[in-house]
């Protein structure tokens, strides 16, 4: 193509200019960024209805707030506990505060499962009654002659053998560890008296937008009932704080990424071309890539994740090669403007075709936040390239600048250690690591488990820990999906699936449970526990009755007998006050099926819950399932990694022939193995980043051995270009190896250690030319 025809600069600036109305129209309908972790993975769930109730689930449960309220003082624990709940409720964005308990509240429990005392057995009144019905009368009437016998006494003529106060308190966490006091929820534990509130959310923690008007007002009050209370002590957890702290940290890193970037790119420049035309133009370059970037990636998905941003920023910063290597071409005099694009056109056309091959190819495996990075890279490093060709020989000066001293020792060095023969120092002490980095590879273990890879502030995980061991909150992420074609059978496969929970707990391989038919007994189960609690008042009472000496005993039996059955249902439970907190379990209807959910408390093997699973229960363990998907992609990404050595290689080998092809890929390849290496040297085990990190090395190595290939007579000139180039990338990706998030610090490192082999290594190529 003619590289002079004035069309390419109006074609460049018709682009900028659309990219630009585009982003500037999405600023002020607001910036579509996205931060949930999980919208970066594919569903997992097997059926529709689980992927709905997951979603409920997780909508539910990760708005929710708690809080605990603790001092010495009693007084001052609840004054707190009152500033904070104003507060709260001052502030728009929350659904619901739960704080002071009304004693209506707390009379709904006997109001609604009162009336229906005689369809409501525990698991273990049951079995006393099938088993020893003779043990339960002998108990009721210890009860009786016992010390609260008198109290009691007065319920023989509806609950005889005192059955519902005793099923109440078999209810999950019913008053836990939690009592009420002067209207409030609080509990004593170390010293202090704690008051607890609740709120929910009105939106996602992930929000930005909601985190930005949640946490600041709340941040006030806390610090305000510090200054006004110093004895009292504040405990706090929710997604909300750990959605907060993981945007927070993330907007840290990504601000000094870009302005370690920077400076490095404005230092380099200065340094190497004592000229700030050229500094301009090469961050010109970067700008337009990350806006054609940024908006083609909102147009085909809808959004840009922060995960996008942090990673493809880095990625397309990689483009700052075509741009050293434009300007290193001015250190020897031109024929004209062009003559020097002329020069480096192959080679960095070839390297932005294995560049862009190198991350096209992450977007065949069906993960959404790859496919995004993917396209946002290949668009970047493309317009960039553009950039280049189109703009800089227009604006470029025409000036020779003077190679530094510096530099050129030092290249000449790099260089002079590979072409020589007789220089075997280096050549002997990469073999040595090369070795070692292969024994080291035998040993690298994988470890995709998220939970490693989150990183969270010690407060937060402290906080979190101690107020749910304060509350007895037992509950982990797991939960089961029940489903069924009537609420009904939904509530029948729960009570087959409580008997086999039952037996794990016996087993000590699981804490506790809670569905909705913890709360709600099934109709047929009401039925059964009907007739055997009548049958049951046949056998027993006048017997019972009879030795109490109770005088109207037949009367009294004929009205506990003439009791109607009258099921009660999901639509009743739901409509009653005891259901209020409790609306999460239950699921609804999607697509002609009911669903409930199962939570389940801490336990110990993931198998044996996952062999619960049938046609109509399905286990959800959102952290196993990201676990499970990072190491599926993680193999994935193996294969493609090496699909792209294999793709690349084979479009090399058609220009360059098999042994010059093989001489190319040769360092790549070594930096691969040495970034692996270097991985498992420094106690490190393998996850999905580190792969994302060698094919990042694939692409900036092929380039630098694609630059020496297409050298020429100009060695020296063209690894001048490649050390600035690695220097700028070494800069980027070394701020991301000392992030405190594992993921990234695992990134980070592979590169670094990649990246500074495969441009030591580049010059290889030069000595396969000599």
């Amino acid at each position: 193509m003619r590289l002079n025809n004035p069309l390419w600069p109006l074609l460049w600036l018709l682009l900028v200019s659309v990219f630009a109305v585009s982003l500037g129209r999405m600023l002020f309908q607001g910036f579509p960024l996205q931060t949930n972790i999980l919208a970066l993975l594919p569903h997992t769930e097997k059926t529709p209805q689980a992927t709905h109730a997951m979603d409920l689930a997780t909508k539910e449960l990760g708005r929710k707030l708690l809080f605990l309220v603790g001092a010495g003082k009693q007084a001052d624990a609840m004054a707190a506990a009152d500033i904070l709940a104003a507060r709260l409720k001052e502030t728009q964005g929350y659904t619901s505060i739960q704080y002071k308990v009304s004693p209506t509240q707390m009379q709904a429990y006997a109001k609604f499962y009162y009336p229906m005392r005689q369809q409501l057995l525990s698991q273990a009144q049951r079995q006393q009654l099938e088993e020893s019905p003779k043990n339960l009368m002998a108990s009721a009437m210890a009860t009786l002659f016992g010390p609260l016998g008198s109290g009691r006494a007065a319920m023989l003529s509806e609950d005889p053998f005192f059955l519902f106060s005793n099923y109440l308190g078999t209810l999950p966490n019913a008053g836990g560890k939690l009592s009420l006091n002067h209207n409030r929820l609080t509990l004593r534990q170390d010293g202090k008296i704690w008051v607890f509130l609740s709120a929910s959310t009105l939106d996602s923690p992930f929000s930005l937008a909601a985190q930005k008007r949640l946490l600041p007002p709340l941040n006030e009050t806390l610090t305000e009932i510090e200054k006004q209370y110093p004895s009292v002590e504040v405990l706090k957890t929710g997604s909300l704080f750990f959605a907060a702290q993981g945007s927070q940290s993330a907007q840290q890193e990504i601000s000094t990424i870009g302005i370690g970037s920077l400076l490095g790119v404005i230092i380099l420049l200065l340094a190497a071309f004592r000229s700030g035309r050229p500094l301009l133009l090469s961050l010109l370059s970067i700008l337009v890539g990350s806006l054609a970037a940024l908006v083609i990636t909102i147009w085909c998905f809808g959004s840009v994740h922060l995960f996008t941003l942090v990673f493809g920023a880095s990625l397309i910063g990689v483009s700052i090669d075509y741009s050293f290597h434009f300007f290193a071409e001015q250190y020897l005099p031109q024929k004209d403007r062009f003559s020097g694009l002329r020069h480096i056109m192959p080679a960095i056309t070839m390297g932005m075709l294995t560049s862009v091959i190198a991350y096209l190819s992450l977007a065949i495996a069906p993960f959404p936040g790859l496919r995004q990075l993917a396209l946002f890279s290949a668009a970047g490093l493309l317009m960039a390239f553009f950039t280049v060709i189109a703009l800089f020989p227009h604006l470029a000066s025409q000036r020779v600048y003077s190679r530094p001293n510096w530099l050129t020792r030092g290249c000449n060095l790099l260089l002079q250690c590979w072409l020589r023969p007789t220089t075997r120092q280096l050549q002997l002490g990469f073999a040595i690591l090369i070795l070692a980095s292969l024994v080291a590879i035998y040993h690298l273990k994988a470890n995709d488990d998220i939970r490693v890879l989150q990183s969270s502030s010690p407060e937060l995980v402290h906080n979190d820990t101690k107020l749910k061991q304060m509350l007895g909150y037992q509950f982990d992420t797991r939960f089961f999906v029940v489903e069924g074609q009537t609420p009904q059978q939904v509530l029948e496969r729960q009570e087959a699936l409580f008997s086999q929970l039952d037996q794990l707990i016996s087993q000590q391989q699981l804490a506790s449970y809670q569905g909705l038919a913890s709360w709600l007994p099934s109709v047929h189960t009401q039925q059964q526990n009907y007739q055997l609690l009548h049958s049951r008042y046949q056998q027993l009472l006048p017997e019972y009755f009879s030795k109490l000496g109770l005088k109207n005993r037949q009367q009294v039996l004929e009205e506990l007998l003439s009791q109607p059955f009258k099921p009660v249902g999901v639509k009743q439970w739901l409509e009653s006050p005891v259901s209020k907190n409790l609306h999460f379990l239950w699921q609804g209807e999607f697509k002609g099926q009911y669903a409930g959910i199962v939570l389940l408390g801490h336990s110990h093997s993931l198998q044996l819950l996952q062999q619960l699973q049938g046609p109509h229960i399905t286990l959800i363990s959102k952290a196993d399932d990201i676990s499970a998907l990072f190491k599926l992609y993680r193999h994935r990404i193996a294969w493609i990694l090496g699909g792209a050595y294999l793709a690349i290689a084979l479009l090399l080998l058609g220009r360059y022939g098999v042994r010059r092809a093989s001489i190319l890929m040769l360092p790549p390849l070594l930096a691969g193995l040495l970034a692996l290496g270097a991985t498992s040297l420094m106690g490190e085990t393998l996850n999905l980043f580190h792969m994302l990190a060698l094919m990042l090395v694939l692409g900036i190595g092929v380039d630098y051995t694609l630059f020496f290939a297409e050298a020429g007579k100009r060695p020296l000139n063209t690894l001048i270009a490649i050390a600035l180039s690695a220097v700028t990338t070494l800069l980027s990706f070394g701020l991301l190896a000392l992030s405190h998030t594992q993921a990234v610090h695992g990134f980070g490192l592979t590169v670094l250690v990649g990246i500074g082999a495969a441009f030591v290594l580049s010059p290889l190529v030069a000595r396969s030319d000599s």
